[in-house]
């Protein structure tokens, strides 16, 4: 990690809230120094811990958030609540913000993208339209990773912004413990 400079570690679990998920955890965060975050994903579904996250200590000390994910897009899986085509997972944002009570905003969500999914990428409300086949579906123009993410993107208002994961880290960082994450910030590696 400190040869390339790596502060945040992505972590394929089981089951994301298990106890040995959450030793597995602390056991890595408890090796290092200057571990930003670890962002967590359950093997299936993808979108299990709902944006939940958990704190852990490293070697030092120092607090450092597991934050589960919020949404998952993934190819024909809009019958799940939080998982789906990029039209879909972007109408669920909208509607999850729409939800949060005053107090509780700003929310602070990461979305995986499932990168064997194909999409096409289509305008107006049908969420169904971005599936196709998944067979073939290269050569058929579909896209996959990147691109669907940025169409959900699209999709969001300008109330709703996404940012880096870095940035997203820090936020969360700073709304659960301000002091330590101001420190941290002034010591930060440049």
């Amino acid at each position: 990690m400190k040869k390339n400079n790596t502060r945040v570690i992505g972590f394929n679990a089981s089951k994301f809230d298990s106890s040995d998920a959450l030793k597995a955890y602390e056991v890595f965060a408890g090796q290092t120094d200057g571990l930003l975050a670890i962002l967590v994903f359950q093997y299936y579904p993808y979108e299990a811990g709902a944006g939940k996250t958990f704190w852990v200590k490293d070697r030092n000390g120092i607090e450092v958030p597991v934050i589960s994910a919020g949404y998952s897009i993934w190819n024909h899986l809009n019958h799940r609540p939080r998982a789906g085509t990029p039209a879909k997972v972007a109408r669920v944002i909208r509607q999850t913000v729409e939800k949060t009570p005053r107090g509780e905003q700003p929310r602070y969500d990461w979305v995986i993208v499932h990168a064997w999914s194909w999409f096409k990428k289509t305008s107006g409300n049908d969420e169904n339209a971005e599936d196709m086949p998944q067979e073939d579906a290269a050569a058929k123009g579909g896209q996959s990773v990147y691109a669907p993410v940025t169409w959900c993107a699209e999709r969001l208002p300008s109330n709703i912004r996404t940012v880096s994961p870095e940035e997203l880290i820090w936020r969360i960082r700073m709304k659960y413990n301000p002091e330590q994450t101001k420190k941290l910030i002034q010591e930060w590696p440049r």
